[in-house]
């Protein structure tokens, strides 16, 4: 092996382990944001995280008694099939949390990545902008407009 030769391989790896620091470093940095346990932001992230889960239960618990009065559990929990599904992730960015007419209205700016059967993200995903409207009842911040991704409920059974 000539000098030039090993001299390019020490210089590859070196490359490569500081790439991989960064990616660790970056990766420790990109945390979550924590919200209010009790805050209108809380119950929002805390509904996200039971979409990408699949908890369509947990989501029904956080409805307001109107919606759950018009929507059945084993509806809207059959409701699955229209809600988030899939093979990928969502992020979700906190743009603004103001009352509109005597309702909380949370702001998010929403993206969701699908991986599909790659190991690579290839750019199937999307983004758009989210409002989810919430009151106060019994102590606990309950959606009073189905949330995305549940966004309605088959009524009429």
């Amino acid at each position: 092996m000539t000098g030039i030769t090993k001299h390019w391989l020490i210089a590859g790896g070196a490359a490569l382990a500081a790439l991989m620091t960064i990616s660790v470093i970056l990766a420790l940095i990109d945390s979550e944001a924590q919200f209010p346990p009790h805050s209108p932001e809380a119950a929002v992230q805390r509904m996200l995280r039971a979409a990408e889960d699949g908890d369509g239960e947990a989501i029904y618990a956080m409805l307001s008694e109107t919606l759950r009065g018009k929507c059945p559990a084993e509806n809207f929990l059959d409701a699955n099939a229209y809600g988030y599904g899939g093979d990928g992730d969502i992020q979700a960015i906190l743009e603004d949390t103001k009352s509109v007419n005597g309702a909380t209205v949370v702001s998010v700016n929403v993206r969701r990545f699908d991986y599909g059967d790659s190991v690579f993200y290839g750019g199937g995903g999307y983004g758009y902008h989210e409002n989810y409207r919430l009151a106060q009842e019994g102590g606990e911040w309950k959606f009073t407009d189905y949330p995305w991704p549940y966004g309605y409920c088959d009524e009429t059974e």
